[in-house]
């Protein structure tokens, strides 16, 4: 995993989601696992995915209610929480980063419960 700072613009689209999410449809998945609606969402994540430099990559927002690996994530993803993390906490070894994501000492990383994030991957070329 590596840490990227935001741009201005990024950040702002991130607050603006923040703020929006509580209001936007979802489907539970049954354990508590909230899958926002992509046609809700898409307004202020290709925006963001664009600044951040993952133009036409496919993405999913959730808010997930169980704890996950990294290294269990099915080839390259990248996760964007959608939380304002500080610069201390995000190069604090073993510090818990906001809103449930924990580096421990050795360096692994996991995912906490209740980490709203958008998750993007490559798009599919044949």
């Amino acid at each position: 995993m590596t840490d990227s700072s935001l741009n201005e613009e990024a950040k702002s689209l991130l607050h603006a989601l923040a703020l929006a999410l509580s209001g936007m449809k979802f489907q539970d998945d049954g354990n508590g696992n909230l899958e926002y609606e992509h046609k809700e969402v898409s307004a202020f994540v290709k925006p963001l995915l664009r600044t951040v430099g993952l133009p036409n990559w496919n993405f999913t927002v959730w808010m997930w209610n169980t704890s996950f690996k990294w290294d269990k994530l099915p080839g390259p993803v990248n996760i964007i929480p959608i939380c304002n993390i500080s610069d201390s906490a995000r190069s604090e070894p073993g510090g818990a980063f906001k809103h449930g994501l924990m580096r421990r000492i050795d360096g692994d990383v996991t995912v906490e419960p209740r980490l709203a994030a958008i998750f993007a991957v490559p798009p599919i070329t044949s």
